[in-house]
């Protein structure tokens, strides 16, 4: 107790709440496939709904999570290139100065080893050269545990063809 699941909504709901009422917050969810639950508000209490809305997935695309991420940042700041990705092309932005950010970050909650989407490091690198910094926080223990019974019946004799829901990756 508690379980990695409500562990992360926890320090998500507690980041959210620690915020100045004017902050700008989006969720990103992401298990096969990343996608944005929530676009940036100042909304908490849309946020801390949309939080408590997640569930657990298959797969964990960190990559694709920072990716949607860095998507969710251009559309409020137009300081901020979207990101590349397969069958969408783009231009590379001019890497911005070393040292400088934009205001923008992306606070990245994850149980799992990437094991699908782009490869993290790809998707950081496209952080890195737009200046917004990511901020990597894990959830688990060196023994691993249980999965959540709330969770858990999703994955007995379930495994999805393709890739997987939308979750924390897990």
């Amino acid at each position: 107790d508690p379980t990695r699941l409500e562990a992360a909504e926890d320090a998500a709901v507690a980041f959210v709440q620690s915020q100045s009422s004017g902050s700008e917050i989006g969720l990103v969810a992401f298990s096969g496939l990343a996608a944005v639950i929530q676009p940036p508000t100042s909304d908490q209490q849309a946020l801390v709904d949309a939080i408590r809305s997640l569930t657990t997935g298959r797969r964990t695309a960190i990559g694709s999570g920072i990716l949607a991420s860095i998507d969710a940042i251009a559309e409020v700041d137009p300081n901020v290139a979207r990101a590349i990705l397969p069958g969408r092309p783009g231009t590379p932005p001019d890497p911005v100065v070393k040292g400088a950010y934009v205001p923008d970050i992306v606070v990245l909650l994850t149980d799992g080893a990437n094991n699908a989407g782009t490869p993290p490091l790809d998707a950081a690198q496209q952080a890195v050269d737009r200046g917004v910094r990511v901020y990597t926080i894990g959830f688990g223990t060196a023994a691993g545990a249980e999965l959540d019974a709330v969770c858990r019946q999703q994955f007995i004799g379930r495994e999805p063809a393709g890739a997987g829901g939308f979750g924390f990756g897990g």
